[in-house]
């Protein structure tokens, strides 16, 4: 008998003492799934069984519902004082490295939240995503941006604001004339004959 016989619930098996029925084995009462992993032909984990003695068929466990994630919903932000905002100008940033400190500014600024109450706020996004883009100082993608802003409780003007922030960036670095600043281009304009 080998080692997947007597793991096999999906019927009677020969008792390892002499003289015994066979077993039929069921899920425990109040079990749960550890361990799971996918691999190319299943899902395979495994889970608590408990012998049940004497029957044919293994009896069927009633259909248990998956556990829900709980969702959180963020508090909305507390705006400063009228004169005293202190909210990241994310237009301010000229580099890559200069919008992504805007970013963590933005994160102390609404509360300075950990990245799982990020996680959750977002609907998902994994913390170790928000880490890994405030840790480096390059250009985040975009729908990151956007998810991390709306995480921190940014509303949509806020987003856009962002947005637009990133865009510009992002177009500077490809050489393209739009991503000029409103200042630089009154000067320009203001030069040219």
């Amino acid at each position: 008998m080998s080692a997947t016989d007597l793991l096999d619930p999906s019927g009677p098996q020969r008792s390892l003492r002499p003289g015994r029925k066979p077993t039929v084995y069921r899920p425990a009462p109040g079990a749960h799934p550890r361990h799971i992993r996918r691999e190319a032909d299943g899902i395979y984990g495994w889970v608590r069984i408990e012998p049940v003695e004497g029957s044919e068929s293994p009896p069927v466990a009633p259909a248990r519902p998956a556990p829900s994630t709980p969702v959180l919903t963020r508090p909305h932000t507390i705006h400063d004082l009228e004169g005293y905002d202190q909210r990241p100008d994310p237009m301010l940033a000229t580099t890559p490295a200069e919008f992504v400190q805007k970013m963590r500014e933005f994160r102390a600024w609404s509360g300075d939240w950990s990245f799982r109450d990020l996680e959750a706020f977002s609907g998902g996004t994994p913390s170790s995503t928000f880490h890994a883009a405030l840790a480096n100082d390059q250009l985040p993608k975009l729908s990151l941006v956007g998810k991390f802003i709306t995480a921190c409780g940014g509303d949509e003007a806020e987003v856009q604001r962002w947005t637009t922030a990133w865009r510009r960036l992002r177009m500077a670095a490809e050489g393209d004339d739009r991503a000029e600043t409103t200042e630089e281009a009154v000067q320009r304009l203001t030069t040219e004959p």
